[in-house]
């Protein structure tokens, strides 16, 4: 009794000398604030009192063995010694893992605060601003992100570090080639990130540039020359010179994406993602024939219609759908979609019609044609020369 009452006495003066310093020191509160950011808490959690409460059952821990010993109770003072000598054994681990981890934490602080208001004062965010990054991060900055990033960076290492110093071995290894693998990668990351920035500062550039031009050429008028609108409304990102540019902006991101890829050994994505672009280009190209023919086609019934010939009306019409229907098959042929299927039926189509067009001559309007032929045949016999001659 007499050990375990100076056990508590000792116990409660231990505690209450931590907690007291440790507030007047003013760490508690720094420690409490930290330790309520990571739990994602918004009250604080007093860290002295939970130091206090932790070297309070030390002590008792401590006194243990002695106060069996002094009641001669064998049975449970060799279990309790034995746990006491492994614990005693491994408790310099687990202040060397605990001062690593503290300090390890204060200087991946210090350092994403540094970072953190470097890129601020640098411009970081209102760069993020300009490139549309804001949006994506939401209520964090661009500067928020480089300072998590650089004290992720910290914290990995400083954790295996800490790991180590606990000797668990089973966790460190795979900690340990984890890490490895990241340290390794790193080169190649930074590569892909500076391949995808430079790309999107130089398809911003060419991109605005083609939109000037398109637009400075007329382009924005496409849709009613091609007779698909009547008028077209130019404001927004909606004017086809817009949505020019926006193409030419995807398809360099694309190629700077699958450079990346390559850079980052992810060989089948690169892959798939080049197989991607070389089906939107063939179908790009398509559609572009497609508009060709409609322009064609519109130009043609016009030059028709001009004409002032008998059926001007009709075969103006037939014209214009004689060369979409041409344009429509090359198009789809072009971009790769069901081509036996377009050759035949255009094939079928094209017989069909001159097979019909034979019947209505020759059957339908038989005695129409032979009158015809026979006039065919008494004109070359007026054209020919006479005998001798």
């Amino acid at each position: 009794v007499l050990i375990m009452v100076v056990a508590y006495i000792v116990a409660r003066v231990l505690r209450d000398l931590i907690i007291a310093g440790l507030t007047k020191s003013g760490l508690d509160e720094k420690l409490s604030d930290q330790l309520a950011e990571v739990e994602g808490r918004e009250e604080q959690l007093p860290v002295s009192k939970m130091l206090g409460d932790a070297v309070y059952w030390l002590v008792f821990l401590l006194f243990l063995p002695a106060a069996l010993g002094a009641l001669q109770l064998t049975g449970l003072l060799e279990p309790v010694t034995s746990m006491f000598e492994t614990v005693i054994g491994y408790l310099p681990n687990i202040v060397s893992a605990a001062v690593i981890l503290f300090v390890g934490w204060f200087v991946a602080r210090l350092v994403q605060r540094i970072l953190t208001n470097l890129s601020a004062t640098a411009g970081i965010d209102r760069l993020g601003d300009r490139l549309g990054v804001q949006k994506a991060l939401g209520k964090n900055r661009l500067s928020d992100l480089i300072g998590i990033i650089a004290k992720v960076l910290i914290i990995l290492p400083v954790a295996i570090a800490a790991l180590e110093a606990l000797r668990l071995e089973s966790i460190t290894r795979p900690a340990s080639q984890m890490w490895n693998m990241i340290l390794g990668a790193l080169p190649s990351i930074f590569a892909a990130s500076l391949v995808v920035a430079v790309s999107y500062f130089i398809g911003r550039l060419v991109a605005d540039l083609v939109t000037n031009l398109l637009s400075s050429a007329g382009f924005d008028n496409i849709l009613v020359k091609l007779g698909l609108a009547k008028e077209v409304d130019t404001s927004g990102r909606r004017a086809p010179s817009n949505v020019g540019g926006d193409i030419v902006m995807i398809a360099v991101m694309l190629f700077a994406f699958i450079e990346a890829s390559s850079l980052l050994g992810f060989d089948s994505l690169a892959g798939l993602t080049y197989e991607l672009m070389e089906l939107g280009g063939r179908i790009l190209l398509g559609l572009a024939i497609i508009a060709l023919g409609l322009y064609l086609g519109r130009a043609a019934a016009d030059v028709v219609r001009r004409s002032q010939i008998k059926n001007s009306e009709f075969l103006a019409n037939s014209a214009r759908v004689a060369i979409l229907v041409l344009a429509m098959a090359m198009g789809l042929r072009q971009m790769g979609l069901a081509n036996e299927i377009i050759v035949n039926a255009f094939t079928l189509g094209l017989g069909a019609l001159a097979v019909a067009v034979a019947l209505a001559f020759g059957l339908g309007a038989k005695d129409t044609a032979g009158e015809q032929v026979r006039e065919w045949r008494r004109q070359l016999r007026e054209q020919a020369p006479p005998d001798g001659e």
